[in-house]
């Protein structure tokens, strides 16, 4: 499932160790849901908080 197959195969074979997260990172992450600003990085409290409040407005 991942973009870069030969990378994640090579990693899995132990052939490779990966020197970015993203030789193994199937897919980004996907949260325009969350309605965040557009920013190269998050804190993961501000993820969590705008994924409980999505879940509230969800639920109710």
């Amino acid at each position: 499932m991942s973009n870069d197959k030969v990378s994640v195969v090579a990693v899995a074979r132990n052939e490779k160790q990966p020197s970015e997260a993203n030789e193994i990172i199937k897919d980004p992450m996907y949260l325009e849901f969350l309605g965040l600003h557009r920013e190269a990085s998050y804190y993961e409290k501000d993820l969590e908080q705008a994924i409980i409040t999505h879940l509230h407005d969800f639920l109710l």
